[in-house]
């Protein structure tokens, strides 16, 4: 049975969710806003680490239609509303810098997953997973209003929905 580790933002509590969607093995890790562009290097090779020490064969960037910080991007006075103002501002930045011309929420969830899939191709160790672990990096999208998930698999010519 295939082994999956789901990348999700730690406000959008998403695990019970996802694990009734997905069979397997599933093994959950936190990201705000899933902002892993935004790690530190050590963040990163732990999150390699535990991919390689639990044979993960599939990694999931979880993103949410629900999710305050992409809310936020369409209409800014959403209020974020948690005590790590700080940490919170400095993602709204990101997320409004990096989906600008999105004007739904879907969209503003697209192209902020291709961009994390996108960081993730390009990091060295993340590029050693794929080449010697066979591990696919993929994303989805939730709205846990509708009781829905959208897969979406990573080409070579980007995301692609597997709808």
């Amino acid at each position: 049975m295939q082994q999956k580790l789901f990348v999700t933002c730690p406000f959008s509590h998403l695990e019970p969710f996802i694990a009734a969607h997905f069979s397997g093995n599933h093994f959950f890790g936190t990201a705000m806003a899933l902002g892993i562009n935004k790690f530190e290097d050590e963040s990163l090779e732990a999150l390699a680490q535990t991919i390689q020490q639990h044979r993960i064969q599939e990694l999931y960037l979880a993103q949410d239609l629900d999710c305050r910080f992409l809310k936020n991007t369409i209409d800014p006075t959403l209020k974020i509303g948690t005590p790590r103002a700080a940490e919170m501002e400095h993602c709204k930045k990101i997320l409004s810098i990096e989906c600008t011309s999105a004007k739904e929420i879907h969209q503003v969830a697209l192209v902020h997953l291709q961009n994390q899939i996108n960081f993730l191709n390009t990091y060295p160790i993340f590029q050693t997973l794929v080449g010697s672990q066979n591990l696919k990096i993929n994303g989805i999208i939730t709205s846990k209003k509708e009781k829905r998930i959208q897969l979406f698999q990573n080409t070579s010519y980007g995301l692609a929905s597997a709808d």
